[in-house]
């Protein structure tokens, strides 16, 4: 099964991804105790959401030993560890905000 997460006008839902690219809503959570409903549209036509909504989001920096040298800086002997808020988590299509005093932003696709 491939679950999904999408917004509706009452909120985010979750839903399973069918082999003829139809989603039906998922009644519960994919994570416990869940029934699959009716059709509720096609993938390309929904809303996608990250997958899950964490309260935190905690990363590791300088762990990618060939970002680590495009910068020019040694890796860390020790990983660096940084949070972010959830707030900060971008969904598929949601444009990604720069911070105001920033002058290098990194991209990271994981």
């Amino acid at each position: 099964m491939r679950f999904l997460r999408y917004q509706t006008s009452d909120g985010p839902s979750f839903g399973v991804v069918d082999r003829d690219g139809s989603v039906r809503q998922v009644r519960g959570s994919p994570l416990g105790e869940h029934s699959v409903g009716e059709t509720v549209g096609r993938l390309d036509e929904l809303r996608l959401l990250a997958p899950l909504e964490p309260s935190k989001i905690v990363c590791v920096g300088m762990n990618y030993a060939d970002h680590v040298a495009e910068s020019g800086a040694k890796m860390p002997e020790f990983p660096l560890y940084f949070l972010k808020p959830r707030t900060a988590l971008a969904a598929q299509g949601d444009a990604i905000v720069y911070p105001r005093d920033s002058s290098v932003v990194h991209y990271e696709a994981e």
